[in-house]
């Protein structure tokens, strides 16, 4: 299936980023770290196949902003 990919615009280089898949009950279900660098970055979202179908919540974290952004995951 595809790999879902979160675009994530960054001010600086080397900035470790959060990101944090969340179900529609709050619940933490993957996290994972990537390194991105000063531009525009494609961060592919792994494990997104073991999630049940459903929507879901990506949080990306980089220090001091939150972006969040909605998806569905169907089979």
């Amino acid at each position: 299936g595809d790999v879902p990919v979160v675009r994530f615009q960054s001010a600086t280089n080397n900035l470790i980023v959060t990101l944090r898949v969340i179900d529609w009950t709050g619940r933490t279900v993957l996290q994972q770290q990537s390194k991105v660098n000063e531009g525009v970055n494609s961060i592919p979202v792994s494990d997104m196949q073991r999630l049940q179908p459903g929507i879901y919540v990506i949080q990306v974290l980089n220090g001091e902003e939150l972006t969040a952004i909605k998806f569905s995951v169907t089979r």
